[in-house]
């Protein structure tokens, strides 16, 4: 479990790389580093809420919160040129979507078999 997890957080910060680096000429806060990690981190504290987890659960669940969390920063890229005066909104907005999804994921799908 703790291999499959070190694997999703690597496959993140791969993905996200490349909007984080085109972003560095723009002012960033430190919620724009951290928010690719967030969806993740929140599923493992909350991993006792809802139904129980079996391996089947931590498979799907996190697949689709890693593309959610490997989603954001290209997001923030693409929001980046749009709009440059609430950059600090999109930013916690986009920090709190993965935490959002992760809940949302673990509150609503039910124990898969292994």
């Amino acid at each position: 479990m703790i291999a499959f997890s070190a694997i999703w957080l690597f496959l993140i910060a791969g993905i996200a790389a490349f909007p984080m680096f085109a972003l560095r000429k723009q002012k960033m806060i430190l919620w724009d580093y951290i928010y690719p990690f967030t969806g993740m981190v929140t599923w493992f504290l909350i991993s006792g809420m809802g139904s129980t987890v079996s391996l089947s659960n931590l498979v799907v669940e996190l697949f689709w919160i890693a593309v959610i969390s490997a989603a954001m920063p290209w997001a923030r890229w693409i929001l980046s040129g749009f709009d440059s005066k609430h950059f600090k909104a999109w930013s916690l907005l986009l920090t709190f979507l993965p935490i959002i999804t992760a809940v949302v994921i673990r509150l609503t799908v039910p124990t898969l078999p292994e």
